[in-house]
């Protein structure tokens, strides 16, 4: 790594330089709670659910190794990484939290951690094979 404003004295990365971990049970929370509610009936504003899983997917794009994974995982690598930038960079990410959108975002912030689960070393992803 290149030293920057982030690297301490001596190369040390900085606390606030390291993403944070990514905390599974936290995020399948967060998705499973949106599309198990069913119709769109959230338990509280969507508000709260937009910036929660929009923090989920920003956490989990850097996460995806597309450069080791293979044939149909790399494919649909791309899809989710290129929808979810879209549902958090681009036009979509000042969209109104609407119960729809909301369930856009857990959709994909349950691809994308699919993807990471998935693209661990030793795992399906980064073998290339099929499940």
């Amino acid at each position: 790594m290149a030293k920057s404003e982030t690297t301490a004295p001596g190369g040390a990365e900085s606390a606030a330089a390291r993403p944070a971990p990514v905390d599974s049970d936290t995020i399948r929370g967060a998705y499973q709670t949106v599309l198990l509610s069913g119709s769109g009936a959230l338990p509280t504003t969507p508000d709260v659910f937009a910036a929660q899983l929009t923090g989920h997917i920003q956490l989990l794009i850097p996460e995806i190794p597309v450069g080791r994974m293979r044939g149909e995982w790399l494919g649909t690598a791309h899809h989710v990484l290129a929808r979810a930038h879209q549902l958090v960079d681009g036009d979509a990410a000042t969209a109104p939290p609407t119960a729809s959108r909301v369930w856009a975002l857990a959709t994909y912030c349950r691809a994308l951690h699919s993807l990471y689960l998935h693209s661990r070393p030793g795992g399906p992803a980064a073998a290339g094979t099929r499940r």
